[in-house]
C-alpha cells in the first residue's frame, strides 16, 4: 500500500497545481492515438495470450473483446493499471450513453462540445461498488483523486487527451464504434484476466511466455538501436507462431519509394525494411484518424510485424 498512498499523493499534488519534480510519464492517455481496430485483426488472439504496452488500457479491454484469454499489461506509468481497472469497472455497470459521459471530453464531434459531466461523483459512485470488487487499490486510488481535485478538468494534469474526437475514438475502437458491440463487451467483460506491471521495458526482464505483444507506438519513444535490442528481447518472450507488433507508424505507406523526411529514422520505410530485415516478415495498413474524420480511404497508418515461425 506504500506506493498506492505515495501515488494518491503524488496525483493530487499534480492535479490541484503543485509540481512535481521527476515525474515522466506521469499522465495517461484517456485513449489511444492509434487505430486498435485497423490493426487487431491481423493477430491471432482467441484463446491467446496477450503482452501489450498502452496506457489508455484500450489495447486490453479490444484484445479481451477478441477472445484474448491472459492479458499483461506493462506500463512505465503507474496510473495505466489504475485507470484500466476503472475503465473495466465501468462497462461493466455503466449503460453506453452513461460511459460515454464519464470519460469523453466531448459531447459531439466539434472541440467546443465540451462535456461538463466528465468524471461526476455521481457515476463514479455507481461504478466504485464494482471497482473495489475486481481491484481494490484502484478504487482507493480513484476515491482519492476525484474526491480531493478541485475539478475534472485539473484531471488533466494525470489524464492526456491528445486524440479527444469523438469519431476518431469510437472509429479506433471495437467495443465503442456502435452500442451493440458495447454491450457486447459488457458481457464478456466479467471473465478478463488482466496482470498490471509497472516497470520500463527496455531496462527490465520481461517474465513470462505470450502468443502475442503490441508494442504500441513505442518507436517513435526510441533510437532503432534500441528498438532492435527490445525486440532480441522479446522475441524470447514470443511464443513459436507469436506475432510482435513492433511499431506504429503514423501517416505512412508500406511501399513509399521515397523515405519521408520526418527526424525519426523509423519513419524512413525504407531504411527501415533494410535494419529490421530479420523481424519485418508482416505489415497491416489501415485508416488513420484523417481518413475517419474525412470519411475517405487515402490516409493511412501502418503497422510493422514481427511473425515468429
Amino acid at each position: 500500500m506504500a506506493n498506492l498512498d505515495e501515488d494518491i499523493d503524488i496525483a493530487i499534488k499534480r492535479c490541484n497545481d503543485s509540481y512535481i519534480l521527476g515525474q515522466a510519464f506521469s499522465s495517461v492517455y484517456v485513449y489511444p492515438t492509434e487505430n486498435i481496430k485497423g490493426f487487431i485483426n491481423h493477430f491471432d488472439l482467441y484463446g491467446k495470450s496477450l503482452f501489450t504496452v498502452g496506457s489508455s488500457g484500450e489495447q486490453v479491454i479490444n484484445a479481451h473483446l477478441c477472445g484474448a484469454k491472459e492479458i499483461t499489461l506493462y506500463d512505465i506509468n503507474p496510473y495505466a493499471g489504475y485507470f484500466v481497472w476503472l475503465k473495466i469497472a465501468a462497462i461493466y455497470i455503466l449503460s453506453y450513453e452513461e460511459y460515454q459521459e464519464f470519460f469523453f471530453k466531448y459531447t459531439g464531434n466539434k472541440i467546443f462540445d465540451t462535456n461538463w459531466k466528465r468524471f461526476n461523483l455521481q457515476l463514479f459512485g455507481k461504478i466504485s461498488p464494482v471497482l473495489k470488487e475486481l481491484n481494490e487499490e484502484a478504487y482507493l486510488f480513484w476515491l482519492g483523486v476525484l474526491s480531493k481535485v478541485k475539478s475534472f478538468r485539473h484531471l488533466q494534469a494525470i489524464l492526456n487527451d491528445e486524440e479527444a474526437r469523438v469519431q476518431v475514438i469510437k472509429g479506433y475502437s471495437l467495443y465503442l464504434d456502435n452500442k451493440k458491440n458495447y454491450n457486447k463487451a459488457k458481457k464478456v467483460i466479467r471473465d478478463i484476466v488482466v496482470k498490471f506491471v509497472h516497470g520500463n521495458i527496455f531496462e527490465n526482464q520481461i517474465d513470462g511466455n505470450f502468443d502475442n505483444i503490441f508494442l504500441s507506438n513505442i518507436s517513435t519513444y526510441c533510437s532503432q538501436e534500441e528498438l532492435l535490442e527490445l525486440i532480441k528481447k522479446l522475441d524470447n518472450n514470443l511464443n513459436p507462431d507469436g506475432r510482435m507488433l513492433f511499431a506504429y507508424l503514423y501517416e505512412t505507406k508500406f511501399d513509399e519509394l521515397v523515405d519521408s523526411e520526418e527526424d525519426l529514422p523509423i519513419y524512413r520505410i525504407n531504411f527501415v525494411k533494410k535494419y529490421f530485415k530479420e523481424y519485418l516478415n508482416e505489415h497491416a495498413s489501415f485508416l488513420n484518424s484523417l481518413s475517419i474524420m474525412w470519411h475517405t480511404d487515402d490516409k493511412t497508418d501502418l503497422a510493422l510485424i514481427y511473425h515468429k515461425k
